[in-house]
């Protein structure tokens, strides 16, 4: 018994050293990024007050909200904005707004671009937070691009803090209620449905994955598969191809650290493809760019 004794220190001690290497692994405290030269660049001086977020439209064009700068929960005279940007011609205007919240404070993935094929109709989410409950504002885009019709605002219990890690849900509204689909997920990030509506993907932040569910009858959802990406997934897109394009956090040590001070620290991020076989377990990847 006292044989014993004289190594429960040194097994106490190995558990606690294999659990803090663990965790130091997990922070990515043994990865490396290399710089890459970037491709084109864009200037366009109406972003100066920090994009939020960005979708493209069935014509090209990006749409863009700023505000990300403002911490209008502190600075509540000041408020969000959403521009246009044509990659054509390197132009960018600010769309006018009719009806909805005076004022916008848009946060990181907070635009959604939605036209269903052979429709006309086109619609755009929007994630507005608030000093009480963040909300969805829908509007209907006008032919152009160029004014913002307010359609409704979404809220919901569920919407108390719409980017916090703390929860992690996928939600579906209906045109009147919201409701969970998914209460499970970790830390959801980005979302985006295919281009035919039958699959939809989430990126799970910390689990440094990607979620594929099915969409079943009445937006109910089936999980297929997760991709493992060894790097954090934020926002995402799927491309006109099938394929998967989302920004990451290869290094979480060094985006926490950066979350505390975003203006004074970097972090490096990436821009990764993914092409999804959903029903299959192959995944193919590349990166796209890293910096």
């Amino acid at each position: 018994m006292s044989a014993l004794s004289n190594f429960l220190p040194l097994i106490a001690l190995s558990i606690i050293s294999l659990v803090a290497y663990q965790f130091g692994l997990n922070l990515g405290i043994n990865r490396r990024v290399y710089n890459h030269v970037p491709g084109e660049c864009t200037v366009a001086g109406a972003f100066e007050e920090g994009i939020a977020g960005m979708d493209t439209t069935v014509d090209g064009i990006v749409l863009i909200s700023t505000g990300q700068d403002l911490e209008n929960r502190t600075a509540p005279t000041r408020a969000g904005s959403i521009f246009g940007l044509s990659t054509d011609n390197k132009s960018s205007w600010e769309l006018t707004r009719i009806g909805g919240p005076e004022k916008l404070n848009p946060g990181p993935i907070s635009l959604s671009y939605q036209q269903k094929r052979q429709q006309k109709d086109q619609k755009l989410f929007l994630i507005n937070y608030r000093k009480r409950g963040d909300s969805v504002e829908r509007y209907k885009v006008h032919t152009g691009l160029k004014v913002l019709q307010h359609e409704a605002t979404v809220r919901s219990p569920h919407f108390a803090e719409l980017f916090a890690w703390e929860t992690g849900q996928v939600l579906f509204y209906d045109g009147a209620t919201t409701r969970i689909v998914d209460a499970t997920i970790s830390s959801p990030a980005g979302i985006a449905f295919d281009l035919m509506r039958r699959y939809l993907y989430v990126a799970s932040h910390l689990t440094e994955q990607i979620v594929i569910y099915q969409v079943l009858v009445n937006y109910e959802l089936q999980k297929l598969k997760s991709i493992s990406l060894k790097t954090m997934p934020y926002s995402l897109w799927v491309d006109v191809d099938g394929t998967l394009v989302t920004t990451a956090h290869p290094i979480k040590i060094r985006h926490f650290y950066q979350e505390s001070n975003p203006q004074e620290i970097h972090a490096p991020t990436q821009i990764l493809r993914v092409h999804p076989r959903p029903r299959s377990n192959q995944t193919t990847s590349g990166l796209q760019n890293s910096s």
